[in-house]
């Protein structure tokens, strides 16, 4: 008797410790689940609550140093006032729920040509001593999806799935890419 009162005992501690081990693990996030909340989140207007899914870069004037804008900011900002560009960020719910449907499918690890392009010619490198550190070491953890003048980029950063940047949201198929441009003038 005392022999099976071990083995529940053994089987109740090994459950206990299997559940605390898989509510501790963090599934990897895809990027549409990152959209998907930042779209929850804009609905219910909890916009400070946003703050975790965008990874903030702290833009200074490369001569000065002078502080000119933080990045996370101006997507929070941009995302309050829908339809309209804010800086270098647009946001557009029809363009995030468009894109969330393709996002996952059309994802690609980052390469020399697409670094060089979006994070350095944007100084987003020369801001941020995390995404230079990715560049060099860990290019896997930069995500980019492109479509026709759509740009995300993700990172992983802390465990989570966080945007870096994102441009042309608004954009949802080439037929729109003028007329979307066109708007923005």
């Amino acid at each position: 008797m005392k022999g099976i009162k071990i083995i529940i005992y053994e089987i109740i501690f090994f459950s206990i410790l299997m559940a605390i081990i898989n509510s501790c693990y963090k599934r990897d996030e895809k990027p549409s689940d990152v959209l998907n909340i930042i779209y929850k989140l804009e609905l219910k207007k909890k916009y400070k609550n946003m703050e975790k899914y965008f990874y903030n870069v702290e833009f200074r004037d490369i001569k000065t140093g002078e502080f000119i804008f933080n990045s996370r900011d101006q997507f929070i900002d941009a995302i309050k006032k829908e339809g309209k560009v804010y800086g270098a960020f647009e946001y557009s719910r029809k363009g995030l729920l468009y894109h969330k449907e393709l996002i996952d499918k059309m994802i690609i690890e980052s390469n020399d040509e697409l670094n060089k392009k979006y994070l350095i010619n944007y100084y987003i490198a020369d801001s941020s001593m995390y995404v230079k550190y990715l560049i060099k070491n860990k290019k896997e953890d930069i995500l980019y999806y492109i479509n026709g003048y759509t740009v995300f980029i993700f990172i992983k950063h802390d465990s989570n799935l966080k945007i870096l940047f994102t441009t042309n949201m608004g954009v949802i198929k080439k037929d729109d890419t003028e007329k979307s441009i066109e708007e923005k003038k």
